[in-house]
């Protein structure tokens, strides 16, 4: 009887915190993007609503509501548009990105920053790296943790939906879920994790997708893989337009490191994958891909591009608790877009330095 108590509460925590994690996703929409640039031959300005001056964009650059492209005389671009699904081709000119791509009739879903410390070397506790506030499409996921110095063994147990009561030991850091008994389409699962060293134990939470929206999320894949895109391209519209819309973030990521592992030199697969680290809390793996990202976007002269990572990079030093290092990548990005004249970004970077000095000097 206790223990039915204890899986009727946990399931109860697993569905807040899921909400709640979607909630977060969904709240960062205030300027949500309509389409990417899919390729660029010669010179190509982007013109940011906002901004003072233009910019000249690297190919995968978001392109939002009210901006303009200008394709020089010999120039060529096309950019894809997410409501319909098209790539048009930017014709030689002015043209707003409104006249190229129909409104959205539902925001893209944005991750959030950081909501979680950074991990320490010496932890003792296995904290998981995957599955974590994630949805998931497959019943048979493999549960991945962070290794704690000394431990030989690590006991991993998943509880939820349909009676699931799972009990593994195992000395590596990462295990296949076994599927006896089967996770369950819709379900809602927590997986804890506890190293034989250690009394400190991991808890993390993860659910599985409806049968329809798989289905629906199958469908659109299908549809985006069939696309004269490349394999980065339909990566990165396929996380923006299908993973982040259905909570897939284990998914979206594990396809974006596919394409690291495959020596990607693309800022925006650094950026995105940053975020959605930040996002389920792992702040270490988004501040090394934050760093990928600006070396990436200075090797390519992106001024926009330096200064998001820049301002990334000092959310995640102040989610570490280490002011001046926020402090430093804060300036750096507030100068990166008065450069770019975005008077808006300014104030709101010298609004968040000013809180920080005064955190500093209590």
């Amino acid at each position: 009887m206790r223990n039915k108590i204890t899986i009727s509460i946990l399931l109860n925590l697993t569905l807040l915190a899921l909400n709640q994690g979607l909630v977060l996703a969904q709240s960062n929409t205030n300027s949500s993007p309509v389409g990417r640039i899919m390729t660029i031959n010669g010179e190509v300005l982007l013109q940011r609503q906002g901004q003072s001056k233009p910019q000249r964009p690297s190919e995968y650059t978001d392109l939002n509501p009210g901006d303009l492209l200008e394709v020089k005389p010999g120039a060529t671009a096309t950019i894809f548009c997410y409501a319909n699904r098209q790539q048009p081709r930017v014709p030689e000119g002015v043209s707003g990105v409104n006249n190229l791509c129909p409104p959205n009739s539902q925001p893209l879903v944005t991750p959030t920053g950081p909501i979680g410390p950074s991990r320490s070397p010496d932890s003792s506790i296995p904290d998981i790296i995957s599955p974590r506030r994630t949805a998931l499409r497959n019943i048979n996921p493999i549960l991945r943790w962070y290794p704690v110095l000394g431990a030989t063994r690590y006991t991993v147990r998943v509880l939820g939906t349909g009676g699931v009561d799972w009990t593994q030991d195992v000395s590596d850091t990462q295990i296949a879920y076994s599927g006896n008994p089967p996770l369950q389409l819709g379900g809602i699962y927590s997986i804890t994790v506890q190293a034989n060293n250690s009394e400190s134990t991991a808890r993390e939470v993860f659910s599985l997708l409806n049968s329809e929206d798989v289905n629906q999320v199958e469908t659109d894949i299908e549809q985006i893989s069939n696309q004269n895109l490349s394999e980065e391209a339909k990566i990165l519209i396929l996380v923006d337009d299908v993973y982040l819309k259905n909570n897939l973030i284990a998914e979206a990521i594990a396809q974006l490191e596919t394409l690291v592992t495959q020596g990607s030199k693309t800022a925006a697969i650094y950026q995105t994958l940053g975020e959605l680290y930040a996002q389920v809390g792992l702040i270490d793996l988004a501040k090394e891909r934050y760093l990928q990202a600006l070396e990436l976007t200075k090797t390519a002269n992106d001024i926009e591009g330096q200064a998001v990572a820049q301002a990334s990079l000092g959310i995640v030093y102040e989610a570490m608790g280490n002011l001046p290092e926020a402090i430093r990548w804060l300036n750096q990005a507030k100068t990166g877009y008065e450069s770019l004249g975005d008077e808006q970004q300014v104030r709101n970077l010298e609004e968040q330095l000013q809180k920080l000095q005064t955190q500093l000097q209590e």
